[in-house]
């Protein structure tokens, strides 16, 4: 790392300890990623630059994430298990895309997914419209997804439901802001992300939230080094409630990923997680250097804020161009062929999205007579309120 880097970090680590254990999480899976091992993107081809984004999925027809549309047809697709399809990836989901950028088309190597929570509905709020599951409060905004098995979107959710919800993590809060739900049946387990707390060394046991944990049926080798309190995790857990002392049996438990390696070009979506200064401060797990950036005039740059950065990743750590406020409700943008057109209800699906042009639509190439299974479209619109439909403004063919 340069000798600039390495004192950026050393300012970061004379800040508040609560502080410090996030920030020093994110700067340490940095430093591991920084010491190569595993993974990585491929060459890059002449007139590519390489990229690296995380935010979540906006469109498909390639598979669109902080306004870039990545040819998706020829990446690895995959979550913490293994192998996944195309087929799996659904908006709202958060995504890690590497891959390669240029002028005419940009492509996609490896797309990386996974949920932050999974597990039954503890608690709902229908007037703040928030539920708890597993001890975390989760948040919904105009940009949330519902997915299908969710028609009336949050009216669908009942207690006791198991959700899997997508989203970005506020570990100092506890509060998980959810860009996805999904309802599940059945599920082999559980999932919990957070700052550990209380941790019983000779016990095995530890705390996310309210919830206590015991891990020990894991040995030594299947656990962190680094597991400490004030450290975030995250913990997979058995489905079945314990019956003795602790809440839940942890069947794994790993630090996130951060996922960084040096890039020319970089685009993190997130929550501001760590924060020394409006141009110091970390978005997820991942540093950022901001002195240089772009700012709008009025931007407040807190704790917990949702922000977009955008800029390179030099030693592990992210030197913004620009740094902007992420607001809700954002435009979707779909390609594909049409399937399941319905004529009285409205509706097609594209790429596994249900679209709704019952009003308000500009066609261009054609009418709405031509919404038929096998037409080819472009949909440009709004994600409906508490639904994975699309409200469409614009249809091209």
């Amino acid at each position: 790392m340069t000798t600039p880097t390495l004192s950026l970090i050393r300012r970061w680590l004379r800040t508040a300890p609560t502080r410090l254990a996030i920030a020093g999480l994110g700067l340490m899976l940095v430093l591991a990623a920084c010491g190569g091992g595993g993974g990585g993107v491929a060459s890059v081809g002449s007139g590519g630059t390489g990229a690296f984004s995380v935010g979540t999925v906006t469109g498909f027809g390639s598979v669109i994430v902080n306004g870039l549309r990545y040819d998706d047809s020829a990446a690895s697709v995959s979550d913490e298990d293994g192998p996944r399809s195309r087929s799996d990836l659904k908006l709202g989901m958060v995504v890690k895309v590497r891959g390669t950028v240029n002028a005419g088309a940009s492509s996609a190597n490896s797309i990386m997914f996974d949920s932050e929570l999974l597990g039954p509905v503890s608690a709902l709020n229908n007037t703040a419209k928030t539920v708890t599951i597993l001890g975390q409060k989760v948040l919904f905004d105009a940009s949330s997804v519902f997915d299908a098995s969710l028609p009336q979107g949050f009216a669908s959710i009942q207690a006791n439901q198991v959700l899997e919800v997508h989203g970005y993590l506020n570990p100092l809060t506890n509060e998980l802001q959810a860009t996805l739900v999904e309802l599940k049946s059945n599920p082999n387990k559980y999932k919990l992300s957070g700052i550990v707390r209380n941790l019983q060394t000779s016990a095995k046991t530890l705390q996310i939230g309210s919830e206590t944990i015991g891990y020990s049926s894991l040995n030594g080798s299947q656990l962190p080094a680094s597991l400490a309190n004030g450290v975030l995790i995250k913990a997979r857990l058995s489905p079945t409630a314990s019956n003795t002392s602790v809440t839940w049996n942890a069947t794994k438990l790993s630090l996130p990923d951060a996922g960084v390696q040096d890039e020319d070009q970089a685009d993190v979506e997130g929550l501001i997680t760590a924060f020394v200064s409006s141009s110091q401060f970390t978005v997820g797990t991942v540093p950022v250097d901001a002195r240089n950036a772009s700012v709008p005039s009025g931007t407040v740059l807190q704790l917990g804020a949702r922000v977009k950065v955008e800029g390179s990743i030099t030693g592990g750590v992210l030197i913004a161009r620009e740094v902007k406020l992420e607001t809700s409700g954002k435009s979707i943008d779909l390609r594909g062929t049409i399937s399941a057109a319905d004529t009285v209800a409205k509706t097609f699906v594209v790429r596994g999205v249900t679209v709704s042009y019952a009003t308000g639509v500009q066609f261009d190439n054609g009418t709405a007579a031509n919404l038929v299974n096998g037409a080819n479209v472009e949909v440009k619109g709004q994600l409906a309120p508490n639904s994975a439909v699309v409200n469409a403004t614009r249809i091209k063919f």
